[in-house]
């Protein structure tokens, strides 16, 4: 024995070696470890003769060893014996016998090759095991159970995801009983390849390595290290192939054959370092492209199989595909750092605003709060997670707290309502939002709210309620001082009656002057129609002596050349023309007859050749004389080709005929034609399928007897039907409905129709292609709702960005905005403003527009928005804290396009100064009270481009009545329907023309007549401010 076999490893403990003297008498140098894990990592260092395993040291240990030492161990030569008395099988997970021991055998009564392959409920079908042999597979769990032959231990085989593929059935011995499981990794032998190798261990153990290695979810294949030629693959391995791998195998084939990608991917050269080095290979995680299903996973073992002394090695990859594992992964991951970084942005929106922002489950306690809510309670916002109302208010307000929640709760409805809270000191009243919130059921499980303190309002009303008092009393002295004025109304009646003379002749001129603007407005709609016209086809103009005048977009289009290189040429020379007439002939015409027509030959700019039907008339002046020629071309070159190719396609087209035919018929989609009268003529199999049409039943019949919704559920009648609507003339394209079918089965279909006509234009029956769209249109759906979702939440989030108006009321001042959501089909823009104290009799004053749409837009507002007020509040110089933003949006992450504008100014109320930077937003315009109107434009660049870019800083005093404006490109960029914008001119105008002087009559007017200048629809997002100084 030599040294190198003398020693043997026990899986166990100082018990299992006394259960086994003999090896011990033997010279056998025994070493001890707890578990099969660590045997195998042992194995796998330093070789043992073998390995033995005592059944009584199981408990905790999974038979992993079966799978895992097939992917580590170097050795050729593995078997599997056992003591006479211990009975061991191995079952698949459908519980069908794959290999089975002696003892077992002799136990059940059966022969091996009688076992394999049967189900173990088909030899024992009344087996209380059952129950215990799904806990195994279902769970991955050691289960100890009993039946009619004994106790057993019942342990999963896993791979290394953890799935179960198949199951150990071993006896559990009796007491002081010897009795071992030996798992034996012998000396390589000198055969000549690995296939010998495998085909000895079968013939010395049976049939029980094939039948793991073939049940084996794991892919097997064994290289010849000299070739790379392959030898032998299990199932599982050919599985990951493409055809004809996939079917007729891979002996015998290289390597590169199977797996195009192996050099690019380095495979050839570490198959290479194993055979050399005869160490193990095992990379985690392996990228491949080679298949036709694209990019894949693999988790990749190789093993050097030797086969001889000085021979080279077999090499056995081991392959486990880990495709879907890597890419959810990695979409956990990123879904998980989104999560992140939402909920962060979140709260810190919530806890800037000053209501009361909080979620509660269905018990009323609270789950989220906001800071605002926390320093009302005087708590910590962690505190507050899980109490309820009545746990921090008195029970009065408590109780009408929860009152609220529950109507929430039970009508799953959004309900506005006033709620107060009450101590001994105060009542404070609140205006409360409660929303259902639902989970992806659609159940509810918790109630959502935004409390808005309105004591001071509710004070407000009460003072106003005593104003309007004093304001009764006021209005009956009115009252007597109307009845004076009464008898002088009877004076105007007299003057008006004369007035209304003059107005009914003012009306008849008005209504001639109305029928003289209508005749112009008809001309000039027909002057645009025929210049239109005149764009789509190809013309030029040229003088008397043949210079261009005139190059329309459709010469630009046909010839290449511009109009600048056009203009001011001989057209002749420019296209190089000829003439099927002489020139001098051609203008003899058009000088007597006016017009001329005929085919010629041009050059265009790429030098093509093309030749064009040309029609030329001659315009003469007022006196007669000629003044120019128009030409009018049309390219009918390809007509020219056609008309030589015209033979050979009435041939071709017989051949065509036939090969449309054979390719309809093979088509995945369905296809068919009908006659003039809508009967069917020809339909192939894939549109019978797709209908679900009976081999015995006529197609035409059975989509008569059809019902056709559309996708909401409509009734299509049969009018409408495209196959009608298609025999009338119409194309239909894509068209989606629901299909009821005479048994019954709903189908949604596209279906595309279109009419065939004969040489004279005449309808002669209709083409018919169906295909079944049902996954689409559901993953339309999805994807809609999802949509509508982020839209409506991005909605929210900017209403409740909105500053609140109790902060325009400024002594000193007066303020008015205007915010205007874009139209509702629109996306959520990235529009904002602000408005803040800053101390010291300072004010702030913010708008901008972040890029983008959408949820991503909202959150950046928020963030763009808190961010500049907080560097307000450290440094009040708009220069300054336009930097440190730019900087922060530098520094930010976000998908997409990172940029905002913003236009920032401080106002010094004592001062009476403004100071006020830009960031590539729409300038600031300054309307002083003496009418002079001023634009604070400094050139700057938007934030969020580069993080070093300074902004300039400007500074004017302002004095009594002086006004600012700032507005949001929504207003500037206001289209009408011929595409002018309103622009800075558009708001100038405006202001110049106005008669008033009040900022909230200024503010609703700029917005009434941006909204008049695009016809009543604004497409975008639109915020105004207007400050004013007292």
């Amino acid at each position: 024995m030599s040294a190198h076999n003398n020693r043997i490893l026990i899986v166990g403990s100082e018990s299992s070696v006394r259960k086994a003297p003999d090896l011990a008498r033997a010279g056998y140098n025994i070493e001890i470890v707890a578990s099969i894990e660590e045997a195998v990592k042992r194995q796998a260092a330093d070789h043992y003769a073998r390995v033995l395993i005592d059944p009584s040291a199981l408990s905790n240990s999974r038979f992993e060893l079966l799978t895992d030492t097939v992917d580590q161990q170097p050795a050729p030569s593995i078997s599997i014996h056992e003591t006479p008395r211990t009975s061991v099988a191995y079952l698949d997970r459908n519980f069908n016998f794959v290999w089975a021991n002696r003892a077992y055998e002799r136990e059940c009564g059966c022969g091996r090759r009688e076992l394999s392959g049967r189900g173990y409920f088909d030899l024992f079908p009344g087996s209380p095991l059952r129950a215990d042999l799904e806990r195994v597979r279902d769970k991955g769990i050691q289960v100890r159970a009993t039946d009619e032959l004994g106790e057993w231990m019942l342990a999963p085989l896993l791979d290394r995801f953890g799935r179960v593929y198949g199951i150990v059935l071993s006896a559990t011995p009796e007491e002081n009983q010897q009795t071992q499981l030996t798992i034996s990794f012998n000396e390589a032998q000198p055969y000549d390849t690995a296939q010998d190798v495998i085909q000895r261990n079968e013939e010395n153990t049976g049939d029980q390595l094939r039948a793991i290695f073939d049940h084996s979810p794991v892919g097997i294949v064994v290289i010849d290290s000299v070739e790379n030629r392959a030898k032998w693959a299990n199932p599982a391995y050919l599985k990951f192939l493409d055809e004809p791998f996939r079917s007729s195998g891979i002996t015998g084939a290289h390597l590169r054959d199977f797996m195009p990608q192996a050099d690019e991917i380095g495979l050839i050269d570490v198959l290479q370092t194993v055979a050399s080095s005869g160490k193990p290979y095992i990379d985690p995680e392996y990228e491949y492209t080679g298949f036709k299903r694209g990019m894949i996973y693999w988790q990749i073992s190789i093993v050097p199989l030797p086969v001889g002394e000085g021979s080279s090695p077999d090499l056995m990859i081991v392959a486990i595909e880990t495709t879907e594992q890597v890419r959810s992964r990695r979409y956990i991951e990123e879904l998980a750092e989104q999560a992140e970084q939402a909920e962060s942005l979140l709260q810190s929106v919530i806890d800037s605003t000053p209501a009361h922002i909080y979620i509660k489950d269905s018990e009323g306690r609270f789950i989220i709060v906001n800071q605002a809510l926390a320093d009302l309670a005087g708590m910590e916002k962690e505190e507050l997670k899980g109490l309820t109302s009545f746990d921090i208010f008195p029970a009065s307000s408590a109780k009408q707290h929860e009152t609220n929640d529950k109507l929430v709760l039970e009508t799953g409805r959004l309900v506005e309502i006033e709620e107060s809270i009450s101590d001994e000191n105060e009542t404070r009243s609140f205006i409360s939002l409660k929303f259902p919130l639902r989970d992806s059921d659609g159940e509810i499980y918790g109630v959502g709210g935004v409390s808005t303190d309105i004591t001071e309002r509710k004070r407000a009303e009460m003072e106003m309620s005593e104003l309007n008092e004093q304001l009764a009393t006021a209005n009956e002295e009115f009252v007597t001082m109307n009845e004076e004025l009464a008898a002088g109304n009877e004076e105007l009646t007299t003057l008006n009656n004369e007035l209304q003379s003059e107005m009914e002749e003012r009306l008849l001129v008005e209504e001639e002057l109305r029928q003289s603007e209508a005749q112009l407005r008809e001309y000039a709609a027909v002057l645009e129609k025929q210049a239109h016209i005149l764009d789509l086809a190809h013309v030029l103009i040229r003088d008397v002596n043949g210079s261009i005048i005139f190059w329309n977009s459709g010469a630009e289009a046909m010839y290449g050349f511009t109009k600048e290189e056009a203009v001011g040429k001989i057209s002749h020379d420019l296209l190089q023309t000829v003439f099927p007439v002489s020139l001098k002939a051609l203008e003899e015409t058009l000088a007597t007859v006016g017009h001329w027509q005929g085919e010629l030959i041009h050059t265009c700019k790429n030098g093509t050749k093309i030749v064009v039907a040309s029609h030329h008339v001659l315009h003469r002046d007022e006196q007669g004389n000629p003044a120019a020629i128009l030409e009018v071309d049309n390219d009918i070159t390809e007509i020219k080709k056609l008309q030589h190719e015209l033979t050979d396609a009435r041939a071709e087209t017989e051949r065509q005929r036939a090969e449309l035919e054979a390719f309809l018929t093979s088509m995945a989609d369905g296809a068919a034609l009908l006659d003039a009268e809508g009967k069917i003529l020809w339909m192939n199999d894939a549109a019978r399928a797709i209908l679900r049409v009976p081999e015995n039943i006529s197609s035409t019949e059975w989509l008569l007897q059809s019902i056709r919704y559309s996708i909401d559920g409509k009734l299509i009648e049969p009018e409408q039907w495209y196959t009608n609507l298609a025999l009338c003339g119409e194309t239909i394209r894509d068209y989606h409905y629901r299909l009821l079918t005479p048994l019954g089965d709903e189908i949604i279909v596209s279906v595309s129709t279109s009419p065939i006509r004969d040489t004279g234009g005449h309808i002669i029956g209709a083409t018919y292609i169906v295909r079944d769209v049902r996954d689409r249109i559901e993953f339309e759906q999805r994807k809609q709702e999802v949509h509508e979702r982020e839209h409506h939440i991005a909605e929210v989030l900017q209403q409740a960005l909105i500053p609140p108006r109790s902060q325009y009321k400024i002594e000193g001042c007066k303020i008015a905005v205007k915010y205007q959501p874009a139209l509702s089909e629109a996306e959520v823009g990235g529009d904002f403003y602000d408005i803040f104290d800053l101390g010291d009799d300072k004010l702030g004053l913010l708008i901008g527009d972040v890029a983008g749409k959408g949820l991503p837009a909202a959150i950046r507002v928020a963030s763009a928005r808190y961010a500049i007020r907080s560097y307000a509040y450290l440094n009040p110089s708009p220069a300054r804290v336009l930097s440190l933003a730019n900087q922060a949006l530098c520094r930010e992450q976000f998908d997409g396009v990172n940029l905002l504008t913003a236009s920032f100014i401080v106002v010094d109320l004592k001062a009476e100064t403004i100071t006020y930077a830009n960031g590539g937003h729409e300038p600031p315009i300054l309307h002083r009270a003496s009418g002079n109107i001023e634009e604070l434009d400094l050139l700057s660049g938007a934030l969020g481009f580069h993080g070093d870019f300074s902004y300039n800083e400007g500074c004017h005093s302002i004095y009594s009545g002086d006004t600012i404006v700032m507005v949001t490109d929504g207003i500037t960029e206001a289209r009408s329907s011929g595409l002018a914008l309103f622009g800075r001119e558009g708001i100038m105008e405006y202001l110049s023309c106005g008669d008033t002087a009040v900022p909230e009559e200024i503010a609703t007017g700029l917005l009434a007549a941006a909204t008049a200048h695009a016809e009543g629809r604004l497409q975008d997002d639109t915020a105004i401010i207007v400050f004013q100084l007292d």
